[in-house]
């Protein structure tokens, strides 16, 4: 049985990212009825695996001389930056599409060094 597709969602897209996109499937995804935008250039066909991912990922810091990451820190940068920015919890699991708030609490940690330097100093006891 097919995995229950949620529903889509509407968001912005740099236009290079799209041309990009639409150049690869018009040119180089492979034919297949596979509903996922990427998938394995070999047959099967299917949506790439979290470790094909990870690969892809290794890769680009390796050409870009970073430090290596996977995918998780890559939804965990977006969630913080979007809590910086304001957004929601609800919001913030919409896009990451978590099914529940404490899932996307683990991807949306607050930046504690930054947190305290909003904090005011505790008033001393007056005294009586």
């Amino acid at each position: 049985m097919a995995p229950k597709l949620p529903p889509p969602s509407v968001l912005p897209l740099p236009r290079d990212v799209g041309q990009a996109w639409a150049d690869y499937l018009l040119h180089a995804r492979p034919k297949t009825t596979a509903t996922t935008l990427f998938v394995t250039m070999v047959a099967p066909f299917t949506a790439l695996a979290t470790s094909s991912i990870t690969q892809v990922l290794a890769r680009a810091c390796a050409r870009a001389d970073v430090a290596r990451f996977g995918p998780h820190r890559i939804r965990h940068a977006v969630a913080c930056a979007l809590v910086e920015r304001g957004a929601s919890m609800e919001e913030i699991g919409q896009l990451l599409r978590h099914a529940q708030e404490r899932t996307t609490a683990i991807y949306a940690k607050v930046d504690q060094a930054r947190l305290a330097e909003l904090a005011r100093p505790c008033p001393q006891a007056a005294a009586r």
